[in-house]
Order: C-alpha cells, then structure tokens, then sequence
C-alpha cells in the first residue's frame, strides 16, 4: 500500500550549545501526516523539551488535532529535551529504540530524566525498535554515538536525523562532536546518514539539503528571549532577539 508522507515542523531545533546554567535544549519535533487510500494517520517524531508542552499542544491545535488524534510517538532517544512530553499521549502506540530502554553499555546519561525509562518500560503500548523496522511505512535507521541507541526516521529522501546530527557544525569532518557517548561512532552515523538523504533534519537546527555536492541550510532561524513585565536589561531591552542566517555548510562527504 502505497503511503504519502507530510511533515510539519512544530518546532525548529536551534543551535545553543547552551547557557551558564547549562543545556537550553530547543530541539526540533515533527508532526508526520501518513495518509493512504483508505486512512490518515498522525505520527510524532520526538516530543519537545518539559517547558514546551503547552506550547506544543497549541502548535498541534493550529493543526486541528488534540491530543487524542496522535497515533503514534517516535522517540529518538531519552534526553530531556527530546522524549519527556510522551504522557500527554495517552492513546498513542509509543516506539522507543530498545537500545535506549536497554543499553548495551553502562554509561551515566544526565541528560536522561529519572522515571522515564521505567514508566515507559511499563506502558501498555509500547513497541521497542530496531534498525530497519517500519513505522507507517517509515524507515528506522538505528545512527548511535550520541547515545547508544539514538535512531533516526527516513521517508522518500528525507531522514529526521534527531541529535545523530544537532546542528549543521556537525557535518564538518574535524568538527568537535559534543555531548556525545561515543565520538567515533557518531562520526560514522553522520556519514551514513549524508549518504542517504537528500534533506536531513537535525536535532538542533534548520533543515539541511544538498545542492550539487554540498550541504546547505535554506531558512534562516530565529529565537527569542522575554524578559518579565515590567523588567528591562541595561539597554533599556526587554527581549533578545537571536537570528542564524542560511548558508553552506559541508561538504557531500563529511
């Protein structure tokens, strides 16, 4: 049965490597439109950080779709800024990669919530994947090194490449990977990856398309921080405005 594939960024990964505070997170997440001769399904791919859900929530309602609509949860891997806001789903099917809910190798992940592995563990509905299953008709491509068991998605030419590839930085062959569990084998993520895609979305950036052998990003992305009512900074600001501009990043073959 042939499938139609429409993806809907409900937010754009920005590429903060973070703040004194430690790790912004603002990770991308997707809304996949499956639809068939005889049925449309919603699918999630990642879900967004703690502090995003509500936002969340009011960027699929400008879709038309509560809560209750979404089919099925993809979650790429366990970081906090990536897989927390499952439970609002309480009907969906919930695909986790078996090497996040079992990890072949002992490794302490901060960016792991505590809780979350259990209570997943326990859900009635979830369905552990591996490299070269389907959801819908979309590939699993297990891409570990930032974590263990990160997968990534890829429908017609495009691969949602969650954080196997965070931001376009990434794709420079000397480029310091960080945050990463293992650099040498998310290196090699990354190469398999650009070798198949067209388009690649990255876990913390704009989407990223190659256009006669190099990679390059087309949107320009924005973010912005307010301040509390009533509160300015010494120049008199109560926002900062952050603005990425679009450009060559790579080459084919990083």
């Amino acid at each position: 049965m042939t499938s139609r594939y429409r993806l809907h960024p409900l937010f754009s990964g920005i590429p903060v490597a973070g703040s004194q505070r430690g790790p912004l997170g603002w990770s991308s997440a997707f809304l996949i439109e499956v639809t068939t001769a005889t049925r449309q399904r919603h699918v999630l791919f990642d879900t967004a950080g703690y502090n995003e859900r509500q936002e969340l929530l009011k960027r699929l309602s400008a879709l038309r779709l509560s809560p209750a609509d979404i089919d099925a949860v993809v979650i790429s891997h366990l970081h906090f800024d990536h897989a927390v806001n499952w439970p609002l789903f309480p009907d969906a099917e919930i695909y986790l990669p078996r090497k996040e809910l079992e990890p072949p190798e002992p490794f302490d992940d901060f960016a792991v919530p505590e809780l979350h592995r259990g209570a997943l563990a326990r859900h009635p509905r979830l369905h552990l994947i591996e490299d070269d299953d389907r959801i819908e008709g979309m590939q699993v491509i297990e891409a570990p090194g930032h974590t263990q068991g990160l997968i990534a998605l890829a429908f017609d030419d495009v691969i949602l490449a969650s954080d196997a590839i965070k931001n376009r930085h990434e794709l420079h062959p000397d480029a310091e990977l960080s945050n990463t569990w293992n650099r040498q084998v998310a290196r090699d993520s990354i190469r398999r990856l650009c070798a198949r895609a067209a388009t690649l979305h990255p876990g913390h950036d704009a989407p990223l398309h190659r256009i006669e052998g190099r990679w390059q990003v087309l949107d320009e992305l924005t973010a912005t921080i307010r301040l509390s009512e009533s509160l300015t900074d010494t120049a008199g600001e109560r926002q900062w405005r952050m603005t990425i501009p679009p450009g060559p990043c790579g080459a084919i073959d990083p």
